[in-house]
């Protein structure tokens, strides 16, 4: 009996672990069973924009966030998606790329076309710093381009340490992380790119001089951002701006 009195903490904490673990099966099962009703496909028209026809986007509880929405992102555009929090912006991007089910809708993506969708806090593997920086590709070229990317986000001091291996999560500040990010899309140079408040973490003359840098290398590409600074109205030409269960569409005024 002094058995079950002496283990009653481990015993309570390996029941938690089991409810924790039981919760988490039963949630990705449900997630597993559910089809979504959004259509995702190529458009081989040349020159075609990414698009979305019908789309409504909901939340799992049922409560719906959107309805009917039509949007065509231009190449070159600059689009920045506002609202207050909860209406369903980062809900939106994640629709976008296709790992929200609770929806249905059309969006077309250009076929051959390169998308990139950077979350608030990047994902770095386990591993090299080379590793973490060419993430999801495997490699992303010479050292020479990898220094070159890492030097035109501010992120110098990392440029001799390629090689050396840590959990990089840790080791850089969220706003390192960040910068980081932005030397993947250098490397990977995409037509789409989808932030979610990517920049979050920088003060606001570094968020200007990273855009300024993406619209200088990749001035072809679209940038689709999720944000809610006022600065970074400067940084766009045109605003979707999400409200309970609808949308407006407008064009930025840049004038002083």
């Amino acid at each position: 009996m002094s058995f079950f009195i002496d283990s009653y903490d481990t015993i309570a904490q390996f029941s938690a672990v089991i409810h924790r673990l039981a919760g988490f099966i039963e949630h990705m099962e449900v997630a597993e069973g559910k089809v979504s009703e959004v259509c995702r496909r190529e458009d081989a028209e040349p020159g075609a924009d990414f698009s979305v026809a019908a789309l409504t986007v909901a939340l799992p509880t049922g409560r719906t966030l959107f309805t009917n929405m039509a949007l065509d992102v231009r190449r070159g555009m600059r689009l920045l998606i506002t609202g207050v929090s909860g209406c369903g912006k980062s809900t939106l991007l994640r629709t976008l790329a296709g790992i929200w089910p609770y929806g249905k809708g059309v969006v077309s993506v250009p076929k051959g076309g390169k998308t990139l969708f950077l979350p608030q806090r990047p994902y770095l593997p386990l591993g090299t710093l080379r590793r973490a920086l060419s993430y999801p590709r495997a490699a992303m070229g010479s050292d020479e381009v990898l220094v070159t990317a890492l030097e035109k986000v501010g992120l110098t001091d990392l440029t001799n340490r390629l090689d050396d291996a840590d959990d990089w999560s840790r080791i850089l500040s969220l706003g390192e992380q960040q910068r980081l990010a932005f030397a993947r899309i250098l490397l990977i140079r995409p037509d789409w790119i989808f932030l979610d408040e990517a920049t979050s973490a920088l003060d606001e003359p570094r968020e200007r001089a990273l855009y300024e840098r993406l619209h200088q290398e990749l001035p072809n590409a679209s940038i689709i951002s999720v944000g809610h600074r006022s600065t970074l109205f400067a940084l766009h030409d045109t605003e979707l701006h999400l409200t309970d269960q609808s949308y407006s569409y407008q064009e930025i005024s840049h004038e002083p």
